[in-house]
């Protein structure tokens, strides 16, 4: 099987800032990226006593360890598994001296350790993280610019340590970087309450591994004259391959047709902007509009996503709560303009119309190619369920029974 290329990349760079050979653990290197670990696999394993987040994305180099002492401790089976966000010096130096320092300890080239600049005054303590993304959080993690030599290609690249931390040695407490008052979510499986771990028990903690987030530059922005050109990039939930548009091409919730010839097969996606995680469909069989749950499973919970008739902007509702027909506003600030949706009961499409000239129970033609047939739609003005009348059967102005249970009552639309 041939290596991934980000472990590759990540040899590279290891190799650039003299990484210590002497002391890595080639049995312990693993990628998370999509190909090598499969988004059909696990997001989460429960490892003593605790959930470990798999670091999906990243790739890990391995740490040499103490044995004995792990298997004296149980270390594999009974410790939890941490992330620890840092440089690539210092996470060099705990390998090399094979020591773990706290605020004004004395390194042994004699540098006092400080708090780093941004981090609460007077936490004399060493903080870990059951999840990589908060370890890697630009507070945490140093990034680095990265050119290979083998590829050419420009790369960003983050670092972390991954280890295993005694069960009952730490503190658990909540986040520190302001989530919950902005109500961000920072990981949707981990709450934000119990983010950080600190402990002053450096015995405690047996770094394994040295983690690297990998990403390709030249697949995010790019400058030419001084004009930042942004790319966005999507991974295909059919053969987990990497589709990459430059400026704005790419609109969450869009169908479209994976690039590479192999593939050609149709996905959409879209951010759930409850827990921030990304929902996808491999047949393009998601329709803007329609009230969805989240496909992870600490989340589970409701919305919707519309792209602006009028500026192609992604719109998303948290609590499922767009009704269909009724106007709403665009909230981008080059847009503001109002317009409609509806649901075609026929193939399910979005119909959406710019200048809120959608009549609740007027004849609709679907605006769909492989459709195009006729329906009409409307609220019931006592319990607003929707009703639908596929074949356009319905006249204005008459009296008909509301079809929910819980209403049944007469109206007149």
């Amino acid at each position: 099987m041939s290596e991934c290329e980000k472990m590759k990349i990540g040899k590279e760079f290891l190799a650039h800032h003299k990484w210590p050979v002497a002391l890595s653990k080639k049995d312990h290197d693993r990628c998370y990226c999509r190909l090598c670990y499969l988004p059909s696999k696990s997001d989460t394993f429960k490892v003593g006593g605790h959930t470990y987040v798999i670091p999906r994305g990243w790739t890990r180099f391995g740490v040499y360890v103490d044995e004995p002492f792990a298997r004296h401790h149980h270390v594999w089976k009974s410790w939890a598994n941490c992330f620890h966000g840092t440089s690539i010096e210092n996470a060099k130096s705990i390998v090399e001296h094979r020591q773990l320092l706290l605020p004004r300890d004395m390194t042994l080239d004699g540098k006092k350790l400080q708090i780093r600049e941004g981090h609460i005054p007077g936490e004399y303590f060493f903080f870990t993280t059951p999840t990589i993304k908060y370890a890697a959080l630009d507070c945490y993690a140093h990034t680095y610019n990265f050119v290979s030599s083998t590829t050419g290609k420009h790369y960003t690249i983050k670092v972390a340590l991954q280890c295993k931390q005694k069960p009952d040695s730490f503190i658990i407490q909540p986040e520190t970087v302001g989530a919950r008052q902005k109500q961000q979510t920072i990981c949707p499986i981990v709450s934000n309450d119990e983010m950080e771990w600190k402990t002053q028990h450096r015995a405690s903690i047996m770094p394994y591994g040295l983690m690297l987030e990998i990403q390709d530059a030249d697949h995010i922005s790019e400058t030419v004259d001084n004009k930042t050109k942004t790319k966005q990039q999507v991974t295909c939930p059919n053969c987990n391959q990497e589709n990459v548009w430059s400026n704005g091409g790419y609109m969450e919730g869009q169908d479209v047709i994976c690039f590479y010839a192999t593939c050609k097969k149709k996905f959409q996606q879209v951010t759930c902007p409850n827990c921030s995680g990304s929902n996808f469909w491999k047949n393009g069989d998601y329709q803007m509009g329609m009230a969805v749950a989240c496909g992870h499973t600490n989340c589970k919970k409701k919305f919707q996503q519309i792209i602006c008739p009028h500026c192609s902007g992604s719109i998303i509702w948290k609590n499922a709560d767009y009704q269909e027909g009724s106007t709403t506003t665009c909230p981008y600030d080059n847009c503001k303009r109002t317009f409609q949706a509806i649901n075609c009961p026929h193939c399910f499409g979005c119909n959406t119309c710019k200048n809120n000239d959608y009549t609740p129970g007027a004849v609709t033609t679907c605006a769909h190619e492989n459709c195009k047939k006729k329906f009409q739609k409307a609220h019931c003005p006592s319990c607003s369920g929707v009703f639908v009348w596929k074949d356009a059967n319905y006249t204005l102005g008459s009296t008909f029974t509301c079809p929910h249970e819980n209403c049944k009552k007469s109206v007149k639309i």
